[in-house]
């Protein structure tokens, strides 16, 4: 029984600590993401690309009423300013759903490079078939709100660690069971620990059992009863 309670407390502790990893490495991912979009808005070399494939990415997100969904684009550069014999390169974006209809293989557009990696760059607007230049999306920076969601979720994980963690060492190991001080008092409980000690002996470990995280007073009761039926049996009586 011991064995089984504490893989289920372990499973579940590494569960919650892959899902605040997780959560790290997209809000990490992210950040990335949005400095790299902000400089090359600067500093990127506009170059005109022909779109040869694009594939819809996995993630999506809600601002207001517009949704905007991830795609990734493979380009063919008219020329690379920066690497001339690096012509096809990949450019991922996040593009609201209403372009994903002009964001198809064959259409222009505008990609800015970095000037010290002719492998980087961003999607900076598509050319449509009557020739308008339409401003593309391209790494979405984390809203407020999203970054305190996410932090409360980081936060709700680590606190849940944390009480996996109580739970293991008072549930399985014992810390911080103190029979002496756990059977003071008139809860069900303590008189359950006191007459359990009692029928059993002072040094009966079981008895900690009723000081257990989880364990109720409904829980403690019939065990109090029991232990008062053979203290009585003793010529015992229980306080």
């Amino acid at each position: 029984m011991i064995f089984n309670t504490l893989f289920m407390i372990v499973g579940a502790v590494l569960l919650i600590g892959s899902v605040l990893f997780a959560f790290l490495k997209i809000f990490k991912q992210m950040g990335g993401q949005s400095k790299n979009e902000e400089r090359l808005r600067t500093t990127g070399i506009p170059v005109r690309a022909r779109i040869i494939n694009i594939q819809m990415g996995s993630m999506s997100m809600q601002t207001g009423a517009s949704r905007f969904l991830a795609v990734n684009l493979t380009v063919q550069l008219e020329n690379n300013p920066v690497t001339p014999q690096l012509q096809q390169i990949m450019v991922n974006a996040m593009a609201s759903e209403l372009q994903i209809p002009i964001l198809q293989p064959g259409a222009w557009a505008t990609v800015r490079v970095d000037p010290t990696n002719g492998s980087n760059a961003i999607l900076e607007s598509v050319i449509t078939p009557q020739g308008m230049s339409v401003p593309v999306g391209n790494s979405v920076a984390v809203p407020k709100g999203a970054k305190m969601g996410l932090w409360i979720g980081v936060g709700g994980a680590i606190l849940g660690v944390g009480v996996a963690a109580v739970v293991v060492a008072v549930n399985v190991f014992g810390v911080g069971l103190n029979s002496a001080s756990a059977k003071e008092g008139n809860s069900i409980c303590a008189r359950t620990i006191r007459c359990c000690e009692l029928v059993r002996g002072a040094d009966d470990s079981s008895c900690k059992n009723f000081n257990k995280i989880g364990v109720t007073e409904q829980i403690c009761e019939p065990f109090l009863k029991a232990n008062e039926t053979f203290a009585a049996m003793k010529g015992l009586t229980c306080e």
